[in-house]
């Protein structure tokens, strides 16, 4: 009605087209009978009391940079880019839009923000039309309709299998490139869903990836039962044999080493992943190793780069730019199943909060010092906590064998208990300010603060932080070396505190990831 320029177009093509915010904007003016966006925005401003903007001046509007650092820290925390954004979502779950607040009020939006369930994000090639046909299809509209939409329904007379594709079709046109019989097929088992699937939140970057962590989401298996297959007892359908076979599942942790994992903050796993494909993926990163600095696994004459240092984290593995392949094909088979079920046991309540991520990669070359093995100083402690994120793990994946003093990363047992408390006991206005929160809770305790350098040492780091242990508010503390062979993995809190400097003093290069 507005817009010369989309007056000839059909719906479709409108709801398809780039529609700019100004586009929006002239369009909302002209319907309430101004001009142009300026105009309405000077009446609004005159109707507020407000003194609307100098004829030809830009309106002044609040940014980011322009807050006290208190509040645009806030605003980050949150996760809004800019200040417009933060009002509207203050407005609408009930919060003052305006920029004036008190600690108390900060902290109640901060909780607000992490009682709400995470969001998938939408496709980048989402058409609202598509989902306007997927409806007409499901409702039965015949009229002027592609044939390809209807397709997914026919055959199908049950009205709750009806719907249940009609919600998975939904689902994957916003939010997820997948389709087809493969999808389709899930609909059938719908009575044995684990979850709504508005509750999936993909994570894959591939059509494979995305289907089977669809499936596994829905009905915790890797693929729904065939109708021919074997494991159909006679008369019995697919549907009943899935629930039949879920009831008979195995785990692969048992419910002593999640237990352990809660209290000491990791938990090893052997064989995550196969040990040939971990082997595979030592040799490409040899290979990638060779064709950037000239590195061979035979000759470690050749392990030598003009301002790298084996001893010095974090540049001893950031130099080596690993990390520029890290979506190569070859580290697809990281998420082998037993890797997977594992990682969704651990987290529990958490597992919707996973990411498919599997972190930097940390090659450690032998160390060119022949001082004895240490802990590392004090500046080499580190903790990935956050006070306004309960709840984050980490995964470090081995790809060769990493032995005792070679370079594994060091964890403190424990920590995280100790770390969570001590957020749990701050006050409102101490949780914005986080800048300096790791350096007191280091100096609160005599343990970190002598292993973090923040006291002097009493001699004997090794035999004080691994081989004893320190009990310290009804938590046993000690340091532990992550080690295992090629195909295993470490789960752990990354609330812990912990070190990934520390010297290979072997013959032999390790790698690792995460």
């Amino acid at each position: 009605q507005h817009l010369p320029h989309f007056a000839q177009k059909s719906d479709d093509e409108i709801l398809a087209a780039e529609v700019t915010l100004h586009d929006v904007q002239h369009a909302i003016a002209l319907q309430y009978g101004f001009a142009n966006w300026s105009a309405l925005r000077a009446a609004v401003a005159e109707c507020n009391g407000t003194q609307a903007p100098a004829s030809g001046a830009k309106p002044r509007l609040s940014a980011l940079k322009d807050l006290d650092e208190k509040l645009r820290r806030h605003i980050e925390m949150l996760g809004f880019a800019t200040v417009g954004a933060y009002r509207i979502w203050c407005h609408k779950e009930g919060f003052g839009s305006g920029l004036d607040k008190s600690d108390a009020q900060l902290y109640e939006e901060l909780v607000r923000r992490q009682q709400e369930p995470p969001r998938p994000v939408l496709r980048r090639d989402y058409r609202p039309a598509d989902e306007r046909n997927i409806t007409r299809a499901y409702q039965g509209e015949d009229d002027d309709l592609w044939d390809g939409w209807k397709v997914p329904f026919e055959g199908i007379e049950d009205a709750d299998e009806r719907e249940a594709l009609y919600r998975l079709l939904l689902h994957c046109t916003r939010y997820a490139p997948i389709g087809g019989p493969l999808l389709w097929q899930l609909a059938r088992y719908h009575r044995d869903w684990l979850h709504l699937v508005e509750e999936w939140i993909p994570k894959s970057q591939n059509e494979k990836g995305l289907l089977a962590e669809l499936t596994r989401f829905l009905l915790g298996r890797d693929e729904p039962p065939r109708p021919d297959d074997a494991r159909l007892q006679r008369g019995e359908a697919p549907s009943a044999c899935y629930a039949r076979i879920r009831a008979q599942r195995e785990t692969v942790l048992s419910p002593e080493e999640v237990e352990a994992f809660e209290n000491r903050g990791y938990l090893r796993l052997k064989g995550a992943f196969p040990r040939a494909a971990a082997l595979e993926m030592q040799d490409f990163m040899w290979s990638e190793l060779e064709r950037m600095h000239g590195f061979r696994g035979d000759d470690p004459a050749t392990w030598n780069l003009e301002g790298w240092s084996p001893d010095k984290a974090p540049y001893r593995w950031t130099m080596l730019r690993l990390n520029q392949s890290k979506t190569h094909p070859v580290y697809k088979k990281l998420a082998a199943p037993r890797m997977v079920s594992a990682l969704e046991e651990v987290a529990g309540e958490h597992a919707a909060s996973l990411k498919q991520s599997w972190g930097a990669f940390t090659p450690v070359f032998p160390s060119r010092s022949d001082a004895p093995w240490d802990l590392g100083g004090g500046g080499e402690w580190g903790c990935y906590a956050d006070p306004q994120v309960p709840w984050s793990m980490g995964v470090t994946t081995f790809f060769s064998d990493v032995l005792p003093r070679s370079g594994g990363r060091l964890l403190v047992e424990g920590s995280h208990r100790l770390v969570r408390a001590f957020f749990d006991r701050l006050k409102p206005s101490q949780l914005l300010d986080g800048r300096h929160l790791l350096r007191e809770f280091y100096q609160q305790y005599p343990f970190f603060a002598e292993l973090t350098g923040k006291t002097p040492d009493q001699g004997d780091r090794v035999r004080r932080f691994m081989e004893e242990t320190t009990e310290v508010e009804g938590v046993e503390l000690r340091v532990v070396e992550l080690t295992g062979e090629p195909g295993d993995a470490v789960f752990y809190n990354r609330s812990l505190v912990s070190s990934s400097a520390a010297r290979n003093v072997t013959d032999t290069p390790v790698f690792m990831r995460g």
